[in-house]
């Protein structure tokens, strides 16, 4: 399979990983000022290929696609298999880097590690001819990101979950099953819009770790302890997340590469999620050792990273 050769010859060059590389922003910049990137066929482990439905790696695939372009960083050019293949052999025959004139300045591997999205079924009270129905699910995503121009990878995960219900649904499919008194019913669920939206939600949180580490999430109000921050939805955010807060000091860069490495500041507080809407969001603060004003920036913890 073209994908999982890919993700093999990829992962030859982890042990030339430099943290943040692609996290980071990247020098090279396209036209429009922004980095092409190109997404790799989806492979999957043998325990997620079981749970998976036909099509999701092209499902998630597209997700990771649209999150990039979204990002405001990322410019995902139409560059098939073939190429990435192509582009992959040259720098495995060189030793240093493939040809420069490809399209895209970075490429993705994407491996499903874990998939899990089960439907959990329990007869509905004073009603016995339906059930109640909760979907939950989690991914774990393992992104492999090379640089054809040095040959340097940056490997990395990333979790997705989705939820959704309770909701009401006809229990023809699971009367024989039927027990008031019995605990739930749990099995795969076969809702392709369930798979579609926890696929969106990896590749959200995706966007939204490559934009906290631009510093490109801050804090745009602070009312009393309530906090309101500069992304949404649209970075993967969701009630009950926990992030710190960073006063913006001196950024730094490697004085060779000119990769970004961080900045001088430092952690001034944390807050935690309590309302998430398309482009921003409100928390309320929980620990502060400084006082949060507009312009800090808000990145999840330290211990998320890789």
């Amino acid at each position: 399979m073209a994908g999982a050769s890919l993700h093999r010859r990829i992962s030859r060059f982890i042990g030339a990983a430099v943290l943040g590389l692609l996290l980071a922003a990247p020098t090279a910049m396209a036209q429009e000022g922004r980095t092409t990137v190109a997404v790799g066929e989806v492979t999957l482990s043998p325990s997620a290929a079981a749970a998976a439905p036909a099509g999701f790696g092209d499902t998630l695939r597209s997700e990771i696609q649209v999150a990039l372009e979204g990002t405001g960083l990322f410019s995902v050019p139409g560059t098939n298999e073939h190429e990435i293949e192509a582009m992959i052999a040259e720098l495995a025959r060189s030793g240093r880097a493939a040809p420069r004139t490809s399209r895209a300045q970075y490429i993705y591997a994407v491996r499903v590690e874990t998939l899990t999205l089960n439907d959990e079924m329990r007869v509905a009270p004073q009603l016995n001819t339906h059930d109640v129905v909760t979907t939950r699910g989690e991914l774990v995503v393992q992104i492999s990101a090379l640089s054809p121009a040095t040959g340097n990878v940056v490997r990395f995960n990333i979790n997705g979950a989705h939820q959704a219900g309770p909701a009401m649904r006809d229990g023809l499919s699971t009367r024989g099953n039927r027990d008031v008194n019995r605990g739930a019913l749990v099995r795969a669920s076969s809702d392709p819009q369930a798979y579609r939206a926890l696929a969106n939600n990896a590749a959200m949180r995706l966007a939204g770790r490559i934009l906290e580490n631009n510093n490109a999430v801050q804090v745009v109000d602070v009312d009393g302890d309530r906090v309101f921050i500069s992304r949404g939805a649209d970075a993967g955010y969701a009630v009950g997340d926990m992030l710190t807060v960073r006063s913006l000091g001196r950024e730094l860069r490697d004085p060779v590469t000119g990769e970004r490495l961080g900045d001088t500041g430092g952690e001034i507080g944390r807050i935690r999620i309590t309302e998430v809407r398309a482009r921003v969001s409100l928390g309320s603060i929980e620990q502060g050792v400084g006082a949060i004003a507009v312009g800090a920036i808000v990145r999840r913890p330290q211990t998320a990273q890789p």
